[in-house]
């Protein structure tokens, strides 16, 4: 697959992240190949928000994220 090709999307069914080729032959958009990349998304995204955004707790339940920049 080329990279331009890939597309990242969230079943609306199972709540899963997918990264894969989508088709547009029929009519409607449908999945071609895909892999199932929740695992990998959410740590990128977990280690990107710890690089670059520090947590505030306000004590009451609400999280808050502030830029470190």
């Amino acid at each position: 697959m080329k990279a331009q090709e890939i597309q990242i999307q969230v079943s609306p069914i199972t709540n899963t992240i997918y990264a894969g080729r989508i088709s547009n032959t029929g009519s409607y958009p449908a999945w071609s190949q895909k892999k199932d990349v929740t695992e990998q998304v959410l740590s990128a995204v977990a280690q990107y928000m710890d690089g670059n955004f520090t947590e505030i707790d306000f004590g009451v339940g609400i999280l808050k994220w502030e830029s470190k920049k």
